[in-house]
């Protein structure tokens, strides 16, 4: 009977500690997909080829996702992306595009700030190339 019970309870152990990982990665699946939807400039076309992604043991996931989408002239694009979510605290950082730039995360997978960074980024450099004339 105490076996039984053992038994129970690490089976237990196991489905919760595995439901919260299942939640994580859900959660870091919509961050990954709203960060990426807002870094290009027709995000109905973006198409997720295949992902991969691994746990570090803390929480975080190290996310590689090849992902496909339109560009200015309408012709479609592929590339790999690199991208690290954390749910506690919420955040997301891109280890290629934005050169490893921090991003906020809403609780609901929602992305914050990077349209405003993206306005900043393009606006340093026109403001470089504008003197440079």
């Amino acid at each position: 009977m105490k076996r039984f019970l053992l038994l129970a309870l690490l089976s237990l152990l196991l489905v919760a500690l595995s439901s919260c990982s299942g939640d994580d990665v859900s959660w870091g699946r919509k961050a990954c997909r709203s960060y990426l939807e807002q870094c290009i400039d027709d995000p109905s076309s973006l198409v997720i080829y295949s992902e991969k992604y691994e746990e570090d043991g803390a929480g975080s996931f190290l996310w590689t996702l090849d992902v496909g989408f339109a560009n200015a002239f309408g012709g479609m694009v592929r590339h790999t992306v690199k991208i690290e979510t954390t749910r506690m605290p919420g955040y997301l950082v891109d280890e290629g595009w934005n050169d490893g730039h921090r991003f906020d995360v809403s609780e609901d997978g929602e992305v914050l700030g990077v349209r405003e960074y993206l306005d900043a980024a393009r606006s340093a450099v026109e403001k470089f190339q504008n003197s440079n004339e």
